[in-house]
């Protein structure tokens, strides 16, 4: 299954080197898309195999604590001894743009505007 969301990024960790030479960074987003508009949260993966590596420096060089995303991932469920758990991999990151994070909050005055007296 894939999807994408978006939100602002507001950790992101160490990034993590295994043996195979692939490495591995996670990233937390918040955004306000939870019912009746509450807070979410959501920790995704993002993994660098040896062939692409330049995919986690972009990531670490491009985006900093407080950039609004969009975020392409996959939900994966994986069973370790009986338990099952649950990782959300992104596959991709873009920053969101000024005007589409303007756009973003414009959307959300509309209704004030109904309010208005008609021009008429």
């Amino acid at each position: 299954m894939s999807d994408t969301i978006s939100g602002k990024i507001v950790k992101i960790g160490e990034v993590q080197e295994f043996a195979s030479g692939s490495r591995k960074v996670q990233f937390v987003i918040k955004n306000n898309g939870g019912y009746e508009g509450q807070e979410q949260v959501f920790a995704f993966d993002l993994f660098a195999g040896v062939s692409k590596p330049e995919k986690l420096d972009n990531f670490l060089k491009y985006n900093k604590v407080g950039s609004e995303v969009e975020v392409s991932f996959n939900i994966k469920c994986n069973e370790y001894k009986g338990k099952y758990y649950t990782n959300l991999d992104a596959w991709r990151v873009d920053k969101q743009s000024a005007w589409r994070v303007d756009q973003q909050s414009n959307d959300s005055t509309d209704d004030d505007v109904l309010d208005e007296e008609p021009p008429f």
